[in-house]
């Protein structure tokens, strides 16, 4: 069973949600997968990457898979940023809020 099948439905709703406020500014694509791991979301900006997008739910992101994100960042030469949002929050939005509370982390 793959992950896409496994996740929740307030979790698929959370990121479906999400990745529709950021396609106002951005290119988006979910479940992209990249060298040993797959961002709920990947913002792209002139056909580059911009950053990923995690929404947690049930399960926090884990080390390992920041790891390897952070080793993509560097063998690709890149500076991104990972923003972790909370499903709950993105669900309780009656609209697209000014800003969207989000936990940053740079990956360089």
């Amino acid at each position: 069973m793959n992950r896409i099948s496994k996740e929740s439905y307030k979790h698929r709703k959370a990121k479906d949600v999400l990745s529709n406020w950021l396609s106002s500014d951005f290119t988006v694509h979910t479940e992209v997968a990249f060298d040993g791991f797959r961002p709920d979301i990947t913002i792209y900006k002139d056909n580059q990457i911009e950053a990923f997008y995690e929404v947690e739910h049930r399960n926090e992101i884990n080390g390992k898979t920041i790891g390897m994100m952070q080793y993509f960042c560097h063998v690709n030469n890149l500076e991104l940023f990972l923003y972790v949002v909370d499903a709950e929050y993105i669900l309780c939005q009656c609209e697209k809020p000014e800003k969207i509370e989000k936990l940053s982390c740079k990956l360089t």
